[in-house]
């Protein structure tokens, strides 16, 4: 049931991503991009492993709706915190392009609030509340989730619960570096679409 939530929030909230179809990786510096790494444990997840995943989970609709194979990615990216820069990090799944002119809309979920930091995206792909959400890139849509302040990469700093100013800063900088990443580096095409989706904290 939470799942088929969550795809309902995900293609119910459209935001316009700032692009254009001819947009190449010259338009794009990057700016709040640090630096990036493929986790992905098989290269690419089959989706043949996907769709055993959902009818595991007794969600068989969902398998039905799953044809790509997808990449998981760990961007590290800057954004403002206290005043000064911090470098924290976000967790990408992009699909793998069955045809040559396959362009993807653009989906940023934004996690419930959580206790333990192994438990972030990046920290762990395969934690059930995780893998539920980057394998809807196998759908056809390209699944952004940041780790928030104070988990991951900034694992070191105090999570800041419930504070707009750094939960809004943290989401929209991972957009946009996560923008930067897939026009330099083109692990697959986007179209115009983004979309924002979020379940507990992340619903905030």
């Amino acid at each position: 049931m939470r799942i088929r939530f969550i795809l309902l929030a995900a293609l119910s909230l459209p935001f316009f991503w700032s692009c254009d179809e001819d947009l190449s990786a010259d338009d794009v510096p990057q700016v709040y991009l640090v630096e990036f790494e493929e986790i992905t444990p098989e290269e690419p997840v089959p989706v043949e492993t996907i769709q055993e995943y959902w009818n595991n989970q007794h969600l068989t609709e969902i398998a039905g709706m799953a044809k790509y194979s997808i990449r998981l990615f760990k961007l590290v990216y800057k954004t403002s915190f206290e005043g000064s820069s911090l470098q924290v990090s976000g967790l990408v799944a992009t699909p793998v392009a069955l045809e040559k002119n396959d362009r993807f809309p653009v989906m940023s979920f934004q996690h419930p609030a959580i206790t333990q930091k192994a438990l972030c995206p990046t920290a762990n792909p395969d934690a059930k509340s995780n893998r539920l959400v980057s394998y809807l890139a196998s759908l056809g849509m390209v699944v952004l989730m940041p780790d928030y302040i104070g988990f991951g990469s900034s694992g070191t700093v105090f999570h800041p619960y419930m504070c707009k100013e750094y939960s809004v800063d943290a989401v929209v900088d991972f957009i946009r570096a996560s923008r930067e990443f897939l026009f330099n580096q083109d692990p697959c095409e986007i179209n115009e679409k983004l979309f924002l989706a979020g379940y507990s904290e992340g619903a905030f």
